[in-house]
């Protein structure tokens, strides 16, 4: 069975990816690891700028 992608691993259902709730858990904490609610708006126009496919091929070549 598929786990929760917030982190706590908990079990969801074939059709969820999150417990209820958890999304927004995870948004908090992405939201505060890059300085709050204005840079996650700022990052989301840079990926709606430059695309998602650049972005995540970036993001694969730094790991």
């Amino acid at each position: 069975m598929a786990k929760c992608l917030c982190g706590c691993r908990q079990e969801v259902t074939r059709k969820s990816r999150f417990i209820q709730g958890h999304d927004q858990k995870l948004r908090t904490c992405f939201e505060k690891s890059i300085g709050g609610a204005d840079n996650l708006i700022k990052l989301k126009r840079i990926v709606d700028k430059i695309g998602y496919e650049k972005v995540f091929a970036l993001l694969k070549n730094n790991r």
